[in-house]
């Protein structure tokens, strides 16, 4: 019963200790400034922002993403390789996404967004299939999205594994489409005369370098401050259990 009730206390402590280091985070996360480009634009304010515009292609033109082959400005790309019953590996996950910069505009200018590092949000457009790769030990034999992703990414799909070491590849494809209102999360600052959003400062503890539909921008923040609700529940709930059987096993 001693041990039990220990464990409840300790458990209890590092669910609290969790939840607490999650606060930073989530301020961090509040107290960010919510601009449209053209509030941006007129302010010149620089720093960790999060922006609101129309996605347009920078002067390259738009791009073709490189799984279901849309008109778009930027795309990311993920296969989840999802290992064979004699495969020695877990499930792993392969991701890439186009360097190409690309606008952010409103009604007096644009910004530009390099997209070095930048993540798509869930909801943004895009495409998910699953593949069985049983058979397909050369790219000809392999499914329409598996053939598509080895031929340009050859090593997010390594054939060399399979058909033993793989059993089958998820691929997930989101694009920002040209005209697309979207909400990207960046450091602002000034480059050559004009706006640019790039990758944030301050590493693992600052907000995501982030995309997503417009109105999704406070999505991360929500979901940290549910966790951290579900983690103080859970350490209260830890705490009660080992005060009752503490009472129970005093009387």
């Amino acid at each position: 019963m001693d041990a039990v009730i220990a464990s409840l206390l300790v458990g209890g402590c590092t669910l609290l200790t969790i939840g607490l280091a999650l606060l930073p985070r989530i301020r961090t996360l509040e107290a960010l400034p919510h601009l449209t480009v053209d509030a941006a634009l007129a302010g010149a304010g620089q720093g960790t922002a999060v922006i609101t515009g129309r996605a347009a292609p920078d002067t390259a033109g738009p791009l073709r993403s490189p799984l279901t082959r849309r008109p778009c400005v930027w795309w990311a790309l993920e296969t989840s390789l999802v290992p064979g019953p004699r495969a020695a590996t877990l499930l792993t996950r392969r991701s890439a996404a186009s360097a190409a910069t690309f606008r952010l505009t409103g009604a007096t200018g644009s910004i530009r967004v390099h997209p070095a590092g930048l993540r798509p949000h869930p909801r943004l457009v895009g495409s998910r299939t699953a593949e069985s790769l049983a058979g397909a030990a050369a790219p000809h034999l392999l499914p329409w999205a598996a053939h598509r992703v080895a031929a340009r990414f050859p090593w997010m799909l390594p054939l060399a594994h399979a058909p033993s070491g793989l059993e089958a590849v998820g691929v997930a494809e989101w694009l920002v489409e040209p005209g697309q209102p979207v909400t990207v999360t960046g450091h602002l600052h000034a480059a050559t005369g004009r706006m640019v959003a790039a990758r944030l400062l301050g590493g693992r503890r600052g907000p995501v370098f982030g995309i997503s539909p417009a109105g999704r921008s406070g999505a991360e923040s929500r979901c940290l401050r549910a966790g951290l609700g579900t983690l103080l529940g859970a350490a209260t709930a830890a705490w009660v259990t080992a005060a009752l059987l503490f009472a129970a096993g005093a009387t």
